[in-house]
C-alpha cells in the first residue's frame, strides 16, 4: 500500500487528497482524481471494475497523516541543528571555507584562461549542486527512517500472521476430534 495516491502522486492528505477506497475492488486514489473518474464512468481507475459506491479510507489516511507529523517532527529537528551550527558558527565557517575554495578555483580558473563571469558561473553551479545535495540527504533520512517504519510494521505483521496460523491450526485439530467424537456416537 502507498502513501500516495497512483494517480497524481500526491500524499493521501486530507481535505484535497484525502484517500477513499472503491467497492468492491478496493482500490484507493485521492478525492480528486476519484471525483473526477466518477464524473466520467464508475469503474476503477486501476482495474477497470465497475464500483458501486465509495468510502473514506479512514486507517490509510491515518497511518499517511502519523508518517507525515513524523516526517515533519524529523525535518524540524534537522532545521533546528542547522539553526544551532549557524549560531555556533560552524554552519558559517563550512560556508566561509567552501567561498574561499571557490575563491581560489576562480582564480585557478582565471590563469588558465577562462573568465571571471565562467568562474562565477561555475561557482554557482556548484553552490546550486551542494544544496541539491543537502536536499537529497535529508530525503534520505526521511526514507531510511520510513523504511525502518514499514520493516519493523512488516514484522508485526509476519508475527500476526504466525499466531493466526497456530490458532487456525489449533481450531483444526478441535475441528477433527470434534468430527471423530460425533462418528463415535
Amino acid at each position: 500500500m502507498s502513501n500516495t495516491c497512483p494517480i497524481c502522486f500526491e500524499l493521501f492528505l486530507p481535505p484535497r487528497h484525502q484517500p477513499y477506497i472503491l467497492f468492491p475492488c478496493g482500490h484507493t486514489f485521492c478525492k480528486i482524481c476519484i471525483d473526477s473518474c466518477a464524473k466520467n464512468n464508475k469503474t476503477c481507475p486501476f482495474c477497470r471494475a465497475k464500483f458501486a459506491t465509495i468510502a473514506p479510507n479512514l486507517s490509510l489516511q491515518s497511518l499517511v497523516q502519523m508518517a507525515n507529523d513524523k516526517n515533519q517532527d524529523y525535518l524540524n529537528q534537522l532545521r533546528q541543528k542547522r539553526d544551532e551550527m549557524v549560531r555556533n558558527g560552524t554552519f558559517s565557517e563550512s560556508h566561509n571555507q567552501a567561498n574561499n575554495s571557490a575563491l581560489r578555483q576562480m582564480s585557478v580558473q582565471q590563469q588558465s584562461g577562462k573568465s571571471i563571469i565562467d568562474a562565477a558561473v561555475d561557482h554557482a553551479h556548484v553552490q546550486k549542486c551542494k544544496e541539491e545535495l543537502k536536499l537529497m540527504t535529508i530525503k534520505a533520512e526521511v526514507m531510511r527512517e520510513e523504511l525502518h517504519l514499514a520493516q519493523t510494521k512488516m514484522h508485526s505483521s509476519r508475527e500476526a500472521i504466525k499466531t493466526k496460523e497456530h490458532s487456525l491450526n489449533l481450531l483444526s485439530a478441535e475441528k477433527n476430534d470434534a468430527l471423530e467424537r460425533l462418528r463415535k456416537v
